[in-house]
């Protein structure tokens, strides 16, 4: 087990000094790894974390979304993985502009489809790529997004 923790944590280090454009930043927090990555990059970066032998993280556990509005960078996504084979989770964060698309990853991760649909349907991210992005729990004719900060708590229209 110490073999594979070692050649875990080489393969890390050499991820993140060959990938260091791709990176924004790099945190170790509540003993899980947290990678800031732009959010153009994201699909490269996942690709070489499911493909590379030493790391394998081919399970997406959850997508995570937060609207901070008075940011330039209105949304933040945080897709959680975790590596079976190790037992490491690692969180891959990417913050975009409100307007902004962010690529999909629906065709690597099989449970990312309904995690996607999710937050189109909560806070209006769109997912350019997603095969099935449509309302989910609201619907469908509701206006608005409602896990947004700049929603009316009674809503736009009134029952």
């Amino acid at each position: 087990m110490r073999f594979f923790c070692w050649l875990f944590l080489k393969s890390i280090r050499f991820f993140f000094f060959f990938f260091k454009f791709f990176i924004s930043s790099i945190k170790f927090k509540f003993f899980e790894l947290e990678v800031v990555v732009f959010f153009k990059f994201i699909l490269k970066v996942f690709l070489i974390l499911i493909k590379e032998t030493f790391l394998q993280f081919k399970f997406l556990v959850d997508i995570i979304a937060c609207d901070f509005p008075k940011k330039k960078m209105r949304f933040c996504v945080r897709y959680l993985l975790l590596s079976l084979r190790f037992n490491v989770r690692l969180q891959i964060i990417t913050k975009f502009f409100e307007t902004q698309p962010i690529f999909s990853v629906c065709y690597l991760f099989n449970s990312s489809v309904w995690l996607e649909r999710e937050l189109w349907d909560l806070y209006g991210i769109f997912f350019l790529g997603n095969i099935a992005l449509r309302r989910i729990l609201t619907d469908y004719g509701f206006l608005g997004h409602p896990l947004r900060k700049d929603f009316p708590l009674s809503g736009f229209i009134e029952v």
